[in-house]
């Protein structure tokens, strides 16, 4: 038991692996006592091959095998002067697991992710450019869209999505909702339709059970320029999101 648990451990950190060592080499000398010589050879075989096994991962022998870090097909890595390189893209489990991980090898002295990308980073830079490209738009004088459903489903994943990402990369986020009206009517009134219109997405992504926390809302802050065709104003009552 004491040798089949040194093959499962071979390349784990050195204390425990010959630790376990040391108990099958007491193992087999008790074997070899009550039993006959010919039937303890089994006990030493497989303890010299332990042995092997462990040997293979000493930095003295120059045949430590980076592979115990099980590293993603994405990522590549190479161990030279005690340094081991790593590039390609992992997620951030795996770089955060890596670093607390070669800590316990003296083979490494130094990890140099410099060229290694976090794929994590790149979702999260992507999903906040999909959201800020979202747009939903109002009909004239209305704060509330009940035909928009497809689109308030597809913020709020995009919005789960980022604070998901900006949690697991221990990064601040906030989203802002920004209404805005056409041209049509007094500023001041338009002002309170745009902040109304942002509060009504808002609404949609707290029902949607995200929390306030990560929400802002804010209306225009600026008259409108008139607009030359039906289409602009159209355009122009709309919600925007902008991640902050």
């Amino acid at each position: 038991l004491a040798i089949n648990e040194i093959e499962k451990v071979a390349k784990f950190p050195k204390l425990y692996v010959y630790a376990l060592y040391f108990l099958s080499i007491f193992s087999a000398y008790i074997a070899s006592r009550h039993l006959k010589f010919f039937y303890s050879l089994p006990l030493f075989y497989y303890l010299i091959l332990s042995m092997t096994t462990l040997r293979l991962n000493d930095p003295k022998k120059g045949l430590f095998d980076i592979s115990v870090f099980n590293a993603p097909a994405s990522v590549s890595m190479t161990l030279k002067n005690k340094q081991l390189t790593i590039t390609g893209e992992a997620a951030t489990d795996w770089i955060n697991s890596i670093k607390t991980v070669s800590r316990n090898y003296d083979e490494i002295n130094e990890i140099d992710i410099s060229q290694l990308q976090n794929s994590d980073e790149r979702q999260l830079s992507a999903t906040i450019e999909s959201l800020q490209n979202e747009i939903i738009l109002f009909d004239a004088a209305l704060s509330f869209n009940y035909s928009a459903n497809e689109s308030f489903k597809r913020v709020a994943d995009l919005v789960r999505k980022i604070i998901d990402s900006a949690n697991k990369l221990s990064r601040p986020v906030k989203i802002l909702i920004k209404g805005h009206t056409d041209s049509t009517g007094q500023f001041k009134d338009n002002v309170y339709l745009s902040l109304e219109r942002a509060d009504y997405v808002a609404q949609y992504l707290f029902n949607s059970g995200i929390s306030p926390e990560y929400i802002a809302i804010k209306g225009m802050d600026a008259p409108v320029k008139k607009e030359t065709s039906l289409d602009e104003q159209r355009y122009n009552r709309r919600v925007t999101f902008n991640v902050q």
